[in-house]
């Protein structure tokens, strides 16, 4: 209890589910060693808080409670958190010139009270009022100054629930890409701030703004877990919001019972709550729902439903839509009397709304970039003082630079001699390395066919006694070629270093050579590869060490495969280069070994699925070539899945 006492001390977390408040709230707060009667009162306007769009009479109840006590304790800070709350229950419910007069005085209070935290409230829920009284340019100011003072102060929390709102507004008043802008850049946020609740809320916005744009494809992306999440969070608001919007999403493909199913479950799930606003739109949709599976009745029902709750919060628009449904509803009736009467209703509503609809949101686009400019001139404004005082520390630096410089003279003599050092322990290490390899690998097959020879040439086993042998030999003398191959060249490359001699090079003839010379070794573990390449791809390259670095690859993905596997050898041109990609699903590789790999350190060599052996050269030699042909090599892999190889090199 004393540690939630000391979150809530300095800033109350957004994380707290309003049962902790109350169950905090509720404890007695007066009874906890240093607890204070300003943390009680922020408290009751936290909890205030939780209750908006859920339970409006808990939120003027505590909200009230708060304001109440912060008054009879001269406590301002309260007062204006207080006063703010009243605001947001007011123009929930649709008062919305007495909840102008809540917002009027926060602001005047604001004027002597410095708290970025009170303002950003402040600015977020009044652009909400605003909106809803279609002042779109109060809406924008209050929405752009909280977002100012938000980046200055650091708050991107708040920056990102400013842009979520932002991006409602604009979907709500038709500007469908500056909505998708908004809730994209919100959505960023969120990724950046690991916080995944507030990221579904946005992703839910954006699929009901692809939807209303007629983008089905991109709004069934953004819908994916939505549901489940919110589910799992026993979020009741948000779970209705998502149902609400996949139930249009369901009208918009024209499946209307899974629309239906969805309103419903979005209708049930709303009862667990108590908001106006929301229901207002599921009365909508299930008035959309029934009209077009000819369910009349039941349309017209809901349709006098919408009509009821739109004069309640004085909704023109819902007011609009319930007219349009019913003449359509009377029509379909071939009532034309009734019809007509509802035409008459709707016409002057909606001569008005299109007027200012058209108005507003040209309003709406000039404000915004005028608002932008402003902001872009005082940023410029900012940058150019940093400037200032960046050339006077520049000139204090100067001074000192250089006794640092000699300072790191040194340090970098010290750290060459040191990296030298290194090298050449590294390149002693590899030499024993080598010389182990042919004292072990390389000379106990040479020592098995001298051997085989001297009993072959002294006639004492059949020719039939050495056919069976044969394929084993063959098999350990290419793999010992194989391996010589790699360290002849590994150790010129260390002497002497190697240069490309580049030329346009045929893909797919490369990697039919380079399966034929592994034949034996394919058609012994019966594994499959498969070859998508275009017959005319060519890439500009050395062809000798095009040749290694197939072989190394193509040979490292047959070792580590098992039998019956299968390898695909695939490559297609990607603007100015030429990608080749070879994916196995043999045994794969964890991160510490790719991290080895990539960083071109001494790999240890590990046997294959058969016990074939290895020196650990292959892919460093294959990197090594391919950054020389000024490629790319990228490798994604994971413990049993297999391996993907992906080589980069010039078009030619």
């Amino acid at each position: 209890m004393l540690f939630c006492c000391a979150c809530l001390n300095t800033s109350f977390s957004q994380t707290l589910e309003k049962d902790s408040l109350r169950q905090l709230y509720y404890s007695n707060t007066t009874n906890i060693p240093g607890w204070s009667v300003f943390q009680e009162i922020d408290l009751l306007n936290e909890l205030s808080k939780s209750y908006r769009y859920r339970n409006p009479d808990s939120l003027l109840y505590f909200g009230q409670k708060a304001l109440d006590l912060s008054h009879s304790n001269n406590y301002e800070k309260g007062i204006i958190t207080g006063t703010i709350r009243l605001g947001d229950y007011l123009s929930d419910i649709g008062k919305d010139d007495e909840a102008q007069q809540k917002y009027d005085e926060v602001e005047l209070l604001l004027e002597n009270f410095d708290d970025p935290v009170l303002k950003l409230d402040y600015y977020k829920n009044s652009a909400f009022h605003y909106f809803n009284k279609r002042e779109l340019r109060k809406m924008l100011e209050a929405s752009y100054n909280g977002i100012r003072i938000a980046r200055t102060e650091h708050y991107p929390r708040y920056e990102g629930v400013l842009r979520h709102n932002l991006g409602f507004i604009y979907l709500k008043n038709g500007l469908h890409e500056e909505a998708r802008y908004e809730l994209l850049l919100a959505d960023s946020i969120w990724t950046v701030l690991d916080d995944q609740a507030m990221k579904f809320r946005s992703r839910s916005n954006l699929t009901f703004n692809a939807a209303l744009m007629g983008n089905l494809k991109e709004a069934n992306k953004y819908n994916q877990k939505i549901a489940s999440f919110f589910t799992e969070l026993h979020d009741s608001l948000w779970i209705s919001r998502n149902y609400r919007v996949s139930s249009q999403l369901s009208l918009k493909e024209g499946d209307f019972e899974q629309a239906l199913a969805l309103i419903q479950k979005a209708d049930s799930t709303l009862n667990k709550v108590k908001n106006q606003r929301d229901q207002l739109e599921i009365y909508e949709i299930f008035t959309s729902v029934y009209l077009k599976k000819e369910q009349l009745d039941l349309s017209k029902a809901y349709a006098d439903s919408t009509l009821q709750l739109a004069t309640i919060l004085h909704d023109s628009l819902g007011l609009l839509d319930g007219y349009k449904n019913l003449n359509a509803i009377a029509t379909k009736e071939n009532d034309l009397s009734t019809a007509l009467r509802y035409t008459k209703l709707s016409e002057p509503i909606s001569n008005i709304l299109d007027a200012r609809f058209k108005e507003d949101n040209l309003k709406l686009l000039r404000t915004k970039e005028e608002l932008e400019y402003t902001s872009l001139e005082e940023e410029l404004a900012a940058k150019e003082k940093m400037l200032t005082q960046r050339r006077i520390i520049h000139i204090m630096l100067a001074l000192l630079a250089a006794l640092v410089l000699i300072i790191l003279l040194i340090r970098n003599v010290r750290k060459k001699r040191r990296i030298t050092n290194k090298r050449l322990r590294a390149v002693n290490e590899d030499k024993n390395k080598l010389f182990s390899i042919i004292g072990h690998d390389l000379k106990s097959p040479i020592n098995t066919l001298q051997e085989l020879l001297d009993l072959y040439n002294k006639n004492e086993f059949e020719n039939s006694e050495l056919v069976p042998l044969i394929s084993k030999l063959k098999h350990s003398v290419d793999q010992s070629a194989y391996t010589l191959n790699n360290l002849l060249f590994w150790a010129r490359s260390q002497m002497n270093g190697i240069s490309a001699e580049k030329q346009s090079v045929n893909v797919k003839a490369k990697a039919h050579e380079t399966c034929q010379l592994y034949r034996s070794h394919i058609q012994k573990k019966q594994v499959a590869i498969c070859c998508e390449i275009p017959e005319d791809l060519k890439v500009l390259a050395d062809p000798d060490h095009l040749t290694i670095i197939l072989r190394n690859i193509i040979s490292n993905a047959i070792k580590f495969t098992p039998e019956d596997g299968r390898i695909l050898f695939t490559a297609q041109e990607n603007g100015t280069m030429t990608h080749i990609t070879i994916h196995d699903n043999g045994v794969g590789m964890n991160k510490e070994l790719i991290e080895l790999i990539t960083a071109s350190d001494t790999v240890e060599p590990n046997p294959g699925t058969q016990g074939e052996k290895g020196v650990g050269l292959g892919l460093q030699i294959a990197k090594m070539l391919i950054g020389i042909n000024q490629g790319t090599l990228s490798i994604e892999s994971e413990v049993g899945q297999g391996s993907h190889f992906q080589m980069a090199f010039p078009k030619s």
